[in-house]
């Protein structure tokens, strides 16, 4: 057995405890088939029972533990206010959950649950290379728990969507069920959450930067939501020009205006690699910043105090 390989075993045996299950149920209405027997199977269909009810399965995915009884997953896994969260562990033990924060802008929600389980390390995904070692650990289409998959770091800085940016690329196999799983590092460390595939495309899935998660979890954890700071604008990613602004926004109560182009915030120099987008993340709700803009071809400088969302 190889070094990596050894390394890999102990990573899986360390982590694996604290990677749950999601399985989520509802009631939905009792129904029955019509034409019950087998030689009119072509023409069944439901019909509701008496306005009865009935709990089902409707979806489910993977979640881990980041703090005392705090679970994070994806959003598109559990965002249903309406439906029933239970949390499975390698163990086989059941912990009822209840949706703690659903984050406004990437797709993370914050589950909570009483359970005796230990927190993931969180790693650092600034530090992440292309190339390097990962290792994603999901529940595989609902049905297999805790299945292991080992790939590398393929790209960086991929965007999908607006809820699906700044992605790790990675050919570590990602499915389904593996949604809301970790990608891990060699170190033990959470670097990402699996979240995507690759449409149509082989060997090609996504993961959410544990660095976007770790400003979700200590909302959570301190004000029981998830708040990001807004600024009330659409604009062009290659430059930055203003296009639209949001009536009542901070842009607007600040001045700024469409065919505004943003060079600065906060005295840190915009560009595709360093996006606004990226840069407000760093941000909270109310803070009051610095906005260096080109209007006219002229430099201006306004002061803003930044929203919420």
């Amino acid at each position: 057995m190889v070094k990596e390989e050894s390394i890999i075993i102990d990573i899986v045996k360390k982590t694996s405890g604290s990677v749950v299950s999601i399985i989520v149920s509802k009631d939905l209405p009792k129904t029955q088939s019509f034409f019950p027997d087998d030689f009119f199977w072509p023409f069944q269909f439901q019909i509701p029972q008496n306005n009865e009810t009935e709990k089902r399965e409707i979806g489910g995915g993977t979640g881990f533990i980041v703090a005392e009884n705090l679970i994070l997953t994806n959003k598109h896994v559990a965002s249903d206010s309406q439906a029933e969260y239970t949390i499975v562990t390698t163990a086989e033990k059941r912990y009822k959950a209840e949706i703690l924060a659903l984050d406004p802008v990437f797709d993370i929600a914050i589950l909570k649950a009483q359970t005796d389980l230990p927190p993931l390390p969180l790693g650092d995904s600034s530090d992440l290379e292309v190339g390097q070692t990962v290792v994603a650990i999901g529940n595989a289409l609902g049905e297999f728990q805790n299945t292991v998959s080992v790939g590398v770091v393929s790209g960086l800085r991929r965007t999908i969507d607006a809820e699906l940016r700044s992605l790790i690329q990675t050919d570590a196999a990602i499915n389904q069920g593996n949604s809301g799983g970790p990608l891990i590092n060699l170190k033990g460390e959470v670097i990402g959450i699996n979240t995507a595939i690759a449409a149509n495309a082989e060997n090609i899935g996504f993961a959410i930067p544990i660095n976007i998660a770790k400003k979700a979890i200590n909302n959570a954890k301190t004000k029981g939501k998830i708040e990001y700071p807004f600024l009330g604008i659409r604009y062009n990613i290659n430059d930055h020009l203003v296009l639209e602004i949001t009536p009542g926004s901070a842009a607007e109560k600040a001045g700024l205006l469409p065919n505004d182009i943003i060079l600065e915030f906060d005295n840190q120099k915009l560009s595709k690699d360093n996006t606004l987008a990226d840069v407000i993340l760093k941000y909270e709700p109310d803070q009051k910043i610095k906005l260096k803009i080109l209007r006219n071809g002229q430099e201006k400088i306004l002061y803003i105090v930044l929203g919420k969302r």
